[in-house]
């Protein structure tokens, strides 16, 4: 089964479409798979189970299982967000997107839902853009976009006490770590977080 989710996700990525989905449940499963150098942590991956519900635009939302491999970081808990290719004909067949673009949109979908009138397409767009051409869109645009979003760029200001430091990190090691901000940007960041700065 976790075999054929690679095989499934090309065949989806022809004929299938793309939906946001969200973790109601995960699994770690005990297989592991390494693929260029075992040392580097990026190189292995752990096998997951997932039961999701899919949100296909414009339709009722499903359920379906899914059977991954995600990094072996990963820490996958309900209320995540994903984005997944599903055959609008036969529910059972989903899987994530593990492209580049799939994964820009499940950071933007899991901002969005953290953050009331943030516009995840919007965001997503902002993203893709940042990607393709990091001076295109500053980090203080994306941040823009994020209502409430008060530490995420240069020259915005400090968190104001009330804010969780601990939400305040994971937001911003997400934007590091999908490419939105620099190192020195999430280090400037991260130190005013903590006081540091």
């Amino acid at each position: 089964m976790f075999g054929q989710s690679a095989h499934l996700e090309r065949r989806l990525r022809k004929h299938g479409k793309t939906a946001p989905a969200e973790v109601l449940g995960a699994k770690q499963g005990r297989w592991v798979r390494t693929s260029g150098v075992p040392e580097l942590v990026d190189s292995t991956q752990r096998s997951w189970t997932l039961r999701l519900r899919v949100e296909p635009p414009g339709q009722a939302p499903f359920e379906a299982e899914v059977h991954t491999y995600l990094g072996q970081l990963d820490m996958v808990q309900p209320g995540r967000r994903f984005t997944v290719l599903y055959d609008p004909g036969d529910h059972t067949k989903v899987a994530i997107d593990h492209s580049e673009s799939g994964a820009v949109d499940a950071v933007a979908q899991q901002i969005a839902s953290r953050h009331p009138g943030a516009d995840a397409a919007r965001l997503s767009a902002l993203l893709q853009q940042r990607a393709r051409d990091p001076d295109a869109v500053s980090a203080a645009d994306i941040a823009a976009a994020i209502p409430g979003a008060t530490v995420l760029g240069v020259g915005h200001p400090a968190a104001p006490s009330g804010s969780d430091p601990v939400d305040l990190l994971t937001r911003l090691a997400a934007l590091h770590d999908h490419g939105v901000i620099d190192d020195e940007e999430f280090r400037a960041q991260k130190a005013r977080i903590l006081g540091e700065g």
